[in-house]
């Protein structure tokens, strides 16, 4: 467009001639706004209307500035409020100064996701077999993978039979109590009872041993001279060695609990007995970590 004789721009400025201009109350300070009205000279109404160019843009303000955004999450397949986003002002701004706006936002939240399915076993760090009573570990052998490791359940275990005996004989097996291996390392904690038909000459003590009568002992019994089947019965008590390292069975290894009776007093002869009936033997497997 070719600017006519009456309009000169100046860069950002406007002139304009063969018009009267007029400043309506010049400028509000409150709101930066000057307001003029342009007259043109008689006769030039049709030249300055047809002829006047759009104004030169001003200076790009500063963004408007949010000082809150508050979300409210609406669910899934919920209509939303309208309108869906609300903007409210704090602060007008300025000249260079932004516009401050609290957005209040409604938005739904994702649809629902299909149930997931995993198997440990399955997983790129397990190692092993899943097998039923085993726990989930990290490996010891510090791999960082997930192994499994069977759990150090107590584990209690009675004779199949008791024994009667009797006769003169010192020493006598009244019963056995028997563990499977186990994977982790255990004690034998052991208890039983038995009356004692002996005579005025005889002591019985009772005791119980590891692997064999002569083995390791884990409990024993004082008996008391001149005891008979009238008496109370002899009480096996926990009595493990000093040294607990030879009395511990490893992992992986069976173990024999055996309940001994044996007359103590020398050069004694004389007949004593013992009855399944009037015996007691039971023994748990206590597991320790190593």
């Amino acid at each position: 467009m070719t600017t006519p004789s009456n309009v000169t721009l100046d860069g950002n400025s406007l002139t304009i001639s063969n018009c009267t201009i007029t400043f309506n109350n010049a400028f509000d300070p409150t709101t930066g706004v000057a307001s003029i009205t342009v007259t043109p000279a008689p006769g030039g109404m049709s030249t300055l209307i047809s002829t006047l160019p759009a104004l030169a843009a001003g200076q790009p303000g500063p963004s408007p500035q949010f000082r809150n955004v508050n979300l409210t999450q609406v669910a899934y397949g919920t209509s939303l409020p309208t309108p869906a986003a609300t903007a409210t002002m704090v602060s007008p701004g300025g000249s260079g100064v932004p516009a401050i706006y609290d957005l209040n936002l409604w938005l739904n939240s994702g649809a629902p996701g299909s149930s997931g399915s995993f198997l440990i076993h399955a997983a790129t760090d397990f190692i092993g077999t899943l097998t039923s009573r085993l726990a989930l570990v990290v490996d010891p052998a510090g791999s960082g993978n997930i192994t499994t490791t069977s759990m150090p359940f107590g584990l209690v275990s009675v004779p199949a039979t008791i024994s009667s005996t009797s006769g003169n004989g010192a020493q006598r097996t009244l019963a056995t109590a028997t563990f499977a291996p186990q994977p982790w390392p255990f004690y034998v904690w052991a208890g039983g009872s038995c009356i004692i038909g002996g005579t005025a000459n005889t002591r019985v003590d009772l005791w119980a041993s590891m692997g064999s009568a002569g083995g390791v002992q884990i409990a024993y019994a004082d008996g008391v001279t001149g005891i008979t089947s009238a008496d109370p019965p002899a009480v096996l008590v926990p009595d493990l060695p000093t040294s607990l390292t030879t009395a511990k069975v490893a992992a992986n290894t069976a173990a024999t609990a055996y309940f001994i009776a044996q007359q103590q007093n020398g050069g004694i002869t004389d007949n004593w007995s013992t009855t399944a009936a009037t015996t007691r033997f039971s023994v748990m497997a206590v597991p320790v970590p190593s």
